[in-house]
């Protein structure tokens, strides 16, 4: 057996019906590039899938069903059944095609991963995206910037190979302490990524995103949002903070403390994140103000006169709080196990 340096993982909820082409799609690519390895895990229930893919287990396909798994442990799982030195999570509503080009080696240590090309389409306007772009700025803070401009809202950077050892760091770190058990934390996740390191890109593969569950109305994406913090065990209007929420996510994710990058390097870019955050925060907030409630309001109009990191921290528990006093001591417990120091220290 060829040694395995990529492996795609799939974390799979969907039935066979809704499946079945996006995993004989993985199935195809690592036919066709024999150092790749393909890892489903499925909670699905679905026993007409689980009888026709746990019979196709192979030394590089590994299938495992259990309908416990909640969605961020059958994400996690996933990569724990795969071995390659960098590892892939794809959507089982996607597809991915392995092309003419020869594949990428990593031969520079700051490499931490390889971005595939990447097509986004949807099934009333077809293709409507794509992009291959890498990220190579020297320092932290000038990549999570860079992908801020580049990316556009469009966070399928999530779907790029990563190196093993900060994948799973940063998933585990997720699926362990995270306060909020569903994935609506993606882009906290690609950005502690970028601060560990660069990003080139793949071009021996076209990863082919599914955009139909976020191609609606305004309403439509709200209440998809929402219905990703009801699965994670709180209060729906939980989406009316998201770019809160991810703001002290990056912050502590890229803070984290096993990342190769620089302490002092780590503390600018995780600032920088989560200033960048805030500040878009504030202008949700200032549009819809009327969402939140009297006592949230006053404490989030506070938010104005923080003026330094210390501060930030100290108003952010208060924010949290406000929304939901349940959640302050998760926060804090999350911040700790990943910092290694109490909360407001990094």
């Amino acid at each position: 057996m060829d040694e395995v340096y990529r492996s795609i993982c799939m974390p799979s909820n969907r039935p066979l019906g809704n499946s079945q082409r996006s995993i004989e799609s993985a199935l195809t690519y690592i036919k066709l590039n024999k150092d790749t390895d393909f890892s489903v895990s499925d909670n699905s229930g679905d026993l007409l899938k689980s009888e026709k893919f746990g019979q196709q287990i192979t030394d590089r396909f590994s299938y495992h069903a259990d309908h416990s798994l909640s969605e961020t442990q059958n994400w996690l799982n996933a990569a724990k059944l795969s071995s390659g030195k960098f590892i892939a999570f794809m959507g089982d509503d996607d597809f991915i095609i392995s092309t003419k080009a020869q594949m990428t080696r990593i031969d520079n240590p700051l490499t931490i991963g390889l971005r595939p090309n990447i097509i986004v389409w949807d099934k009333n306007s077809g293709v409507t995206a794509g992009s291959n772009f890498a990220i190579t700025e020297r320092t932290a803070k000038d990549r999570i910037q860079k992908y801020f401009e580049l990316a556009k809202g469009n966070n399928n950077t999530l779907y790029s190979f990563i190196r093993r050892d900060i994948s799973l760091d940063i998933n585990f770190l997720c699926q362990e302490f995270h306060p909020v058990k569903t994935g609506y934390y993606d882009w906290a996740i690609v950005l502690a990524y970028l601060s560990s390191g660069i990003l080139q890109v793949d071009h021996s593969s076209i990863y082919v995103y599914d955009n139909n569950n976020w191609n609606g109305s305004e309403i439509d994406i709200s209440n998809r949002i929402k219905s990703l913090f009801e699965k994670g065990g709180v209060s729906d209007r939980a989406a009316y903070f998201i770019k809160f929420f991810l703001g002290i996510d990056s912050f502590i994710l890229i803070l984290r403390r096993q990342s190769p990058t620089s302490r002092g390097e780590l503390e600018e870019a995780a600032i920088f994140s989560l200033y960048s955050y805030m500040q878009s925060f504030a202008e949700d907030y200032n549009k819809h103000k009327n969402l939140f409630t009297p006592a949230e309001q006053s404490i989030i109009e506070l938010g104005s006169q923080v003026t330094d990191i210390n501060n930030m921290l100290s108003w952010i528990l208060k924010v949290i709080e406000s929304f939901s006093e349940h959640l302050v001591p998760k926060y804090i417990n999350f911040y700790e196990n990943c910092i290694y120091r109490p909360w407001g220290k990094f």
